[in-house]
């Protein structure tokens, strides 16, 4: 992803020969700022979260940018304010039907049914969630909580925080600003 204002775009490579197949580029206002992206287990779609944006990008891949497809969904509820969101981040569970994406400046992970096409859910994390990671069977999403300093994990099955990692209680600090889980 290109996270440019001037020029938000995604780049599809040739994986063998690491070189551009082409570009493509997302509409004004609801393609700003693209940055993270999750790729489907077959290869053939591209998630994009567009934090300026407000949304998330389905897209269908093909050999050329004329047989791309580009699915909008929004990540705002109806009537919501959409600025006060940021999507940043987005992963998919194994099965394919379901991305979770934290949403910076809201204070949230939103969840996406894929196939729908649409955000089901939302979960309230607080402070400013920003990157994630699901565990190999999907059954726990590990968020960083970049303003809280700890990592919030979410039972995907029942989509609620059951856990929040901090520093409490384990002496001199472990975490500032939580970025990347492992």
């Amino acid at each position: 992803t290109n996270w440019n204002p001037a020029n938000p775009t995604l780049h599809v490579l040739d994986a063998e020969t690491l070189t551009e197949k082409y570009s493509l580029g997302f509409p004004d206002g609801i393609g700003a700022m693209p940055h993270g992206l999750a790729v489907s287990a077959d290869g053939s779609t591209v998630y994009v979260t567009c934090e300026e944006g407000n949304s998330v990008f389905k897209i269908a891949v093909g050999e050329t940018a004329e047989d791309a497809r580009l699915t909008y969904i929004p990540v705002a509820a109806p009537g919501e304010p959409e600025n006060e969101i940021e999507p940043y981040q987005i992963v998919i569970d194994p099965s394919g039907r379901t991305a979770y994406v934290t949403c910076f400046e809201s204070g949230e992970v939103r969840v996406i049914d894929t196939e729908l096409e649409q955000m089901i859910q939302v979960i309230p994390v607080g402070g400013e969630p920003f990157l994630e990671a699901l565990t190999p069977d999907g059954r726990y999403l590990y968020v960083c909580n970049w303003e809280e300093s700890e990592v919030n994990v979410i039972d995907t099955s029942t989509r609620q925080v059951v856990a929040n990692v901090t520093n409490s209680g384990l002496g001199s600090p472990v975490f500032a600003r939580t970025h990347v889980p492992s």
